[in-house]
């Protein structure tokens, strides 16, 4: 099932490419994927990991595509769906309403987390890419990372003392 629906999500993004001007289907292998191992090393269940794997697969898909909620939950579970939908951006409300919607679901966090991360390496633009103004925007991501970091370790007291 998860491979058939890694094809199903690689094929809704398919000729997209992200802001780096990389296929775009990789940011969402990448968040599925970071996302995943947070949770794991943070101890959730085999269960919960594959629902924040699958739900970090698709959490562009009702945001930047035309896949409905009704056409996603025939390819996943409700949980998946409802965390895709706490991770949507619905067009009219502010990033910070947005953002802060996001930090009141825990699996959400983990999922975003691994969301702004990726949005902040700077790394994965070409070099003749890096302007100041880019640069600046990766802080922004990094602030947030910053910020949901915080969260995840309110949620998961166990994430201090793995630091340790």
């Amino acid at each position: 099932m998860a491979e058939s629906l890694t094809a199903w999500v690689k094929e809704q993004f398919e000729g997209r490419v992200d802001h780096a001007g990389k296929p775009y289907y990789g940011h969402c292998d990448f968040v599925a994927s970071l996302a995943s191992q947070y949770a794991r090393a943070l101890g959730l269940t085999d269960a919960d990991v594959e629902v924040i794997y699958r739900a970090g697969l698709c959490h562009d898909l009702l945001e930047d595509t035309q896949v409905t909620e009704e056409e996603l939950l025939s390819r996943t579970s409700p949980m998946v769906v409802r965390l895709v939908k706490v991770l949507t951006h619905k067009q009219g409300d502010s990033y910070e309403t947005y953002f802060t919607q996001a930090l009141q679901d825990p699996m959400a966090v983990i999922i975003k987390l691994a969301d702004a991360t990726h949005n902040a390496m700077v790394t994965r633009f070409d070099e003749e890419r890096r302007t100041p103004e880019l640069q600046a925007e990766c802080l922004r991501y990094t602030k947030r990372v910053l910020r949901l970091q915080a969260k995840v370790m309110e949620y998961y007291p166990c994430a201090m003392t793995m630091l340790e």
